[in-house]
């Protein structure tokens, strides 16, 4: 079990409490917080998980970041991936949460980090009708000392498309389509299918900018 602790206040003149739009200043956190390495380098991070199961131990994927009503990867120490459809409710200086495992902790958390959105820029392509290139970045007021993620789909990189190929979503989603968020950050492993056009989502599907996975029962899109 992990001790009960006050919130991390790392950023500020001396440590201050949380002014995160300054300069930063070093401030540790707890060992016990870093203990778990960010191993699961395929993880998608989503708003919503379907049939998964709680994700244990807490902080297995560091680079799970906590924006709110949507989900983000730390892809550097001060940046992080969210979706563009998202970018409307992430406004310049917005809360951001990294090494938080409870939605709603019980008691302050010194595990987690909380910084704040200095910009954030949507893909110059992203079109809402479609979803094509819904990716925005984020960069944070302070640097995070949370493993980023290790791996990321690269140009030509045609992994993720391969059939059958486990992916891992993960984040604090409804548990069922229109049921309720859980308290603990939650992790599913959906296959990838690449033929989805073929599937209910339609001709929607972009290969060059979009992963299709899921299965009956587990998913990250309420089903």
């Amino acid at each position: 079990d992990e001790p009960a602790g006050v919130a991390l206040l790392c950023w500020g003149p001396e440590g201050g409490k949380n002014k995160c739009s300054e300069t930063p200043v070093s401030c540790a956190l707890p060992g016990y917080c870093l203990a778990t390495s960010a191993v699961a380098s395929k993880a998608v991070v989503v708003p919503r998980i379907v049939g998964g199961v709680g994700i244990d131990p807490p902080r297995l994927y560091q680079f799970l970041v906590h924006l709110g009503n949507c989900g983000g990867t730390l892809i550097a120490p001060q940046y992080v991936l969210t979706a563009a459809h998202c970018a409307p409710y992430i406004p310049v200086g917005h809360e951001v949460k990294i090494g938080q495992h409870y939605r709603n902790p019980p008691s302050p958390d010194a595990c987690v980090e909380t910084m704040h959105v200095e910009s954030i820029v949507s893909h110059e392509s992203y079109e809402s009708s479609t979803t094509n290139n819904d990716v925005a970045l984020i960069k944070l007021t302070g640097v995070s000392q949370y493993a980023p993620i290790d791996h990321l789909d690269q140009p030509g990189d045609g992994t993720w498309h391969v059939d059958g190929t486990d992916l891992v979503a993960a984040g604090w989603g409804t548990l069922s389509p229109g049921g309720s968020q859980p308290n603990i950050a939650q992790h599913v492993t959906v296959p990838a299918v690449p033929d989805c056009a073929a599937t209910n989502y339609g001709n929607r599907y972009n290969p060059d900018t979009m992963v299709c996975a899921g299965a009956e029962g587990v998913d990250s899109c309420q089903g």
